[in-house]
């Protein structure tokens, strides 16, 4: 069976981009335009194996999520995406919260496959 990773991200373009990037690789894409939408499947009870959440997004932006998740003692590893150097620096504290890795965008797809592989150690 395929791991399930959740995409969360504001923007439509990137969202189907890394969706269809993840099922090239093998994987299962929950596509989610946004925080509410991915606290709302996760507290669903749909399995998911790891998030690669957007960090500034309106509405519910990925910091909140990521609190909304410790609060919930859910354990999914999160790989965070920011465009932003200067969000790069406030999401370095998080690190270890939840949230595994941080990477700016644009979005290097070598990396970010190494790193879901890191998280997902039974992906070869």
């Amino acid at each position: 069976m395929a791991h399930r990773i959740m995409v969360v991200d504001d923007e439509p373009e990137i969202v189907y981009l890394l969706g269809e990037f993840l099922a090239r690789e093998g994987f299962e894409a929950i596509k989610c335009n946004g925080g509410k939408q991915a606290l709302e499947i996760i507290k669903s009870g749909a399995p998911v194996d790891l998030i690669v959440l957007d960090g500034k997004m309106p509405e519910i932006d990925g910091p909140t999520v990521l609190a909304e998740l410790k609060r919930m003692s859910c354990a999914i590893p999160v790989i965070m995406l920011t465009g932003s150097i200067d969000w790069n620096v406030r999401y370095k504290e998080l690190l270890g919260k939840r949230c595994r890795k941080v990477l700016i965008k644009p979005i290097d797809f070598k990396i970010l496959l190494q790193e879901i592989k890191k998280l997902l150690p039974a992906v070869s």
